[in-house]
C-alpha cells in the first residue's frame, strides 16, 4: 500500500505556511502586528519543515515543490 505523500508531516507544515501567508496578507492593511506575527511564524515553520522531512525521512518531489512555492 502506497503512502499518501500529501499527508506527510512536512507537507502539512507547508499547508499551514500557505494559510499563514494568506492570513498575513489579509491583515496587512488593518493590523500590521498580526500580519507580521503570522509572517514570522511562517518563516519559523520553514526551518522546521526541512528538519521534519529529514527526521521522518519524508522527502518527496511534491514537498520540494511545495517548499519552493511557500518560500516565494
Amino acid at each position: 500500500m502506497a503512502e499518501n505523500v500529501f499527508l506527510f508531516i512536512p507537507n502539512i507544515i507547508g499547508y499551514a505556511r500557505i494559510v499563514l501567508a494568506i492570513l498575513s496578507f489579509y491583515f496587512m492593511p488593518t493590523n500590521c502586528v498580526v500580519a507580521a506575527s503570522m509572517y514570522l511564524l511562517s518563516v519559523l515553520l520553514d526551518e522546521f519543515d526541512g528538519y521534519a522531512a529529514r527526521y521522518f525521512n519524508q522527502s518527496t518531489m511534491f514537498g520540494a515543490m511545495l517548499d519552493m512555492l511557500t518560500d516565494r
